[in-house]
């Protein structure tokens, strides 16, 4: 028997079966490394590059809205508003609405953007403004642009009306103030942040914190709130209380502009202190200018001229000259002196006197201004003691009052005087001072002697009206004992009475003051036929309650 292998041919069913199960594992493996690759793009998208997608998801659904403090209110004394905050309407855009999207997982396909030309047509034509400069917003990149701040209701009303993409309403915060004291109260822009005055120098305590809302904007383009995302709340900002009385405040106002009418002046300023506490009552300033109309201004009229220009203050400076006069036992009130029939040359130089006065008592001497008197005076206390008593009352520095603008003014040290300084100085020349400056001297004589640190804002308040921090008088020095400030107030009342002032009487009241002129003073020259004219005063003289300067 014969031993062997036995070969048999693959029938065509075998040879079908084995090449369909082949066909299987092809179709299989191709299926699995397909299925790979998408769960390596899945692992990519969601692992790797999941914070990148996050954020762009974020900036093409999702806005963060600004949801605006309320800037905190200023009052008068007596918590009469003077500034305030109104909400108004403003409309903004989302950018990312007008182009092209990245489809979002789960959809078939990408939203269709929406068209920018319709959307600024359609503003342009209830604005009145130019097309272009709607669309040129609505290209920009990111998802928030400002298209209009504070709109009238009327037509905040139209605008919504027409529910154009991609715009949407936000209420906005807008300070309306009651246009008073507009120097000293200053103003603040369309953010709500302090441009001048007190706005600026307290913007701190005003200005409040925004809150935040996330919005999520829906395949239509609308936009709701976000339900699973947190309201930041907004912290409105502090109160403030001032010293200022509205009704004197306004009455000031009103006075200064008609005597400026009268007497043709291009400027000027008024203060009222309280010259027990130093509480500034009133400052007003002239020109002046609309608090309500956001850059309707000139730039002059802003300044607060009350704190922020020098002059030479003229003979209202004399009360340096009859206060060391009187401590230094110098000069009495009857003393008899000689005025030299109104000329008198002294260093090379000639003062004169607007009276031709001979020999007058030293009280008759300061009624009538005399400037050769202060001069000859002034001479006999000395450059030295002089500039003490000077000093003392304030000149040459800041009076520290809590206004942004502040400056010194300009007493040179006695080392940098000539010979002819210390007469011209005594009338008022040769120095330089703000009126809160004179203010302050002539409160301080009117407050016995001592001299007060001015200030304008009383209280600073919690939004609930609670009292945060609470300014109090300061007492800075005592310029002169109290006996001799009663006695030198005499020489004031007389002015008054039968001097100068005499303008400045007021029936059954006692008024003490002083007058003063000066030559204008401009970049070192004196301009012909242009003066500074002053008047300071207090009352009543016997236990004085109020300081003025105009």
């Amino acid at each position: 028997m014969a031993i062997g292998s036995e070969h048999k041919e693959m029938t065509p069913e075998k040879r079908w079966e084995r090449e369909q199960k082949l066909r299987t594992y092809i179709v299989v493996g191709v299926l699995f490394v397909f299925v790979g690759l998408i769960v390596i793009r899945l692992m990519t998208v969601q692992i790797v590059n999941s914070a990148e997608y996050k954020v762009k998801a974020k900036r093409q659904y999702e806005s963060r809205r600004p949801v605006s403090a309320a800037r905190g209110a200023i009052y008068d004394r007596d918590m009469q508003k003077l500034a305030t905050s109104l909400t108004l309407i403003s409309f903004a855009a989302d950018p990312n609405v007008f182009q092209k999207q990245e489809k979002k997982p789960g959809e078939t396909h990408a939203r269709k953007p929406e068209n920018p030309e319709r959307v600024a047509d359609s503003l342009a034509k209830i604005f009145r403004k130019d097309r272009n400069d709607y669309l040129k917003k609505l290209k920009e990149k990111g998802n928030f642009v400002w298209l209009e701040r504070n709109v009238p209701i009327d037509v905040a009303v139209k605008v919504t009306g027409m529910q154009l993409p991609g715009v949407r309403q936000i209420r906005e915060k807008n300070r309306y103030y009651e246009n008073l004291a507009a120097q000293v109260i200053g103003f603040t822009d369309r953010d709500n942040n302090g441009i001048s005055g007190i706005e600026k120098q307290y913007d701190t305590d005003l200005r409040g914190t925004d809150g935040v809302i996330i919005m999520q904007r829906t395949a239509t383009g609308k936009y709701y709130p976000a339900v699973d995302k947190p309201l930041v709340e907004p912290v409105d900002g502090n109160g403030l209380q001032l010293t200022l009385d509205m009704n004197i405040q306004a009455i000031v106002e009103t006075e200064l502009k008609r005597g400026l009418d009268a007497a043709g002046a291009q400027a000027g300023i008024a203060i009222v202190m309280d010259v027990r506490t130093g509480e500034i009552l009133a400052m007003s300033n002239q020109p002046d200018f609309d608090m309500n109309k956001k850059g309707a201004y000139q730039a002059e009229a802003v300044r607060n001229r009350a704190i922020t220009d020098t002059y030479e203050p003229g003979s209202t400076f004399k009360l340096v000259m009859a206060t060391a006069a009187t401590e230094l036992e110098i000069r009495k009130a009857d003393d008899w002196v000689f005025a030299e029939n109104g000329k008198y040359r002294v260093f090379g130089q000639t003062i004169q006197d607007h009276e031709k006065l001979g020999k007058v008592t030293f009280k008759m001497a300061i009624a009538q201004s005399s400037n050769i008197i202060a001069a000859k005076t002034a001479m006999a206390i000395g450059p030295e003691k002089f500039y003490e008593y000077a000093h003392a009352f304030g000149f040459g520095e800041k009076t520290g009052i809590d206004l942004i603008g502040e400056v010194r003014g300009k007493l040179k040290p006695v080392k940098d005087w000539g010979k002819p300084t210390l007469p011209w100085m005594a009338q008022g020349y040769e120095v330089q001072v703000t009126p809160l400056q004179i203010l302050c001297a002539y409160a301080a004589l009117a407050n016995d002697g001592v001299l007060m640190k001015p200030y304008i804002v009383k209280k600073v308040l919690s939004p609930d009206g609670d009292v945060i921090k609470e300014n109090k008088p300061v007492e800075v020095r005592e310029v002169m004992s109290k006996s001799s400030a009663r006695y030198v107030r005499n020489y004031f009342k007389t002015v008054v009475d039968s001097g100068t002032g005499m303008a400045a009487a007021i029936e059954g009241l006692e008024v003490g003051g002083k007058t003063g002129t000066a030559q204008l003073l401009v970049d070192g020259n004196y301009r012909t036929g242009s003066y500074v004219s002053s008047f300071v005063g207090f009352f009543p003289v016997n236990q004085p309650e109020i300081a003025a300067i105009i």
